[in-house]
């Protein structure tokens, strides 16, 4: 028996809304299905993406979203795109349904201007490394409470507003990324996105000893756990990286909370981890593999000298932040 026809395109207000009901399964929680599907249709965040759909017999098989993105390479903003909630019908898995939406999708992009595409995956990325994806070894940090570090190894900090600080927070971000070879652009409308999104998390200033901002971290607690979302500094060195994460540490030992996990580059020495040098108290930060959120990147147009290719990029991609997640 053939494989019916897969129907691609972008959807229609009702096949968004069939979309939304089909994901469900996998990030309904514990809500009522009409609930949710209502939440995402006026949800900000999904109303940002273009959606596509799948349809077979008129039905929508599979769907995902294509997220408005700006990449900066040398210098140069570049259209993207950020895939997300990719997903098939049970009934209708295996039938390579998924794939060939990705092909219909990322040929649209391209032929609106995208010259990206990116995506987290959650499953095996071998499944997206055949769709032509490079997959990144970025790593995620795991910070624990040092009772060994002082306030004068540290930064201090000050919480503030948000809503009230997008410029600051934009020029601060600028400066951390000045003169390196790839990082997510964020123009107004994604800082306002961003800041929209977590305007009820703890956004802190960073700040030296004599009380000059240096920078800032995004911190977003729940009863799980808490995740470093975002920080950027003025200076990023490796000694003021180190500083950053001292104060991270710090952190966990005035709030008595085990740990803060999140995204972060690695430093270029593991000996040098740890502000002390007590032997005992070189293990209160590591990094671990990326077992779910693992980042990927696709070059929509063929590479020349003036577009780096997705793999030349791959070492760069440990700059997205995990705020940027979709």
């Amino acid at each position: 028996m053939s494989t019916p026809t897969l129907d691609c395109h972008l959807a229609t207000s009702a096949e968004k809304a069939a979309a939304f009901r089909n994901v469900h399964e996998f990030w309904g929680g514990d809500s009522q299905i009409d609930e949710f599907v209502k939440q995402r249709l006026v949800s900000p965040h999904h109303q940002r993406a273009t959606w596509y759909v799948g349809c077979v017999a008129g039905t929508v098989a599979c769907s995902l979203g294509a997220f408005p993105f700006e990449l900066c390479l040398a210098g140069s903003i570049e259209r993207a795109i950020f895939i997300g909630c990719v997903h098939t019908r049970p009934e209708d898995r295996g039938q390579g349904y998924a794939a060939e939406l990705f092909e219909f999708v990322e040929n649209a992009e391209q032929h609106s201007g995208a010259k990206w595409s990116l995506l987290f995956s959650d499953i095996a990325p071998g499944y997206y490394e055949r769709l032509g994806y490079q997959i990144s070894a970025a790593p995620n940090i795991c910070i624990k409470s040092n009772t060994s570090i002082t306030e004068s190894d540290c930064f201090k900090l000050r919480p503030f507003d948000s809503t009230q600080h997008r410029q600051t927070l934009s020029n601060i971000y600028q400066q951390h990324f000045h003169g390196q070879p790839f990082f997510v652009h964020r123009n107004d409308d994604h800082w306002d996105h961003l800041i929209h999104q977590h305007k009820d998390d703890q956004w802190f200033w960073l700040y030296n000893n004599t009380s000059e901002t240096v920078g800032y971290v995004l911190l977003q607690t729940s009863q799980a756990n808490t995740v470093l979302k975002d920080f950027a500094l003025q200076n990023p060195t490796a000694e003021q990286l180190r500083r950053c994460l001292a104060t991270l540490s710090h952190y966990c030992s005035a709030q008595q909370i085990d740990e803060i996990v999140g995204w972060f580059p690695k430093l270029t020495d593991p000996a040098e981890q740890t502000v002390q040098h007590s032997p005992d108290d070189m293990d209160w930060y590591y990094y671990v593999d990326r077992k779910t959120e693992i980042t990927m990147i696709k070059t929509l147009v063929l590479s020349d000298g003036n577009n780096p290719s997705g793999e030349a990029l791959i070492n760069h991609l440990d700059t997205i932040r995990h705020v940027d997640h979709v």
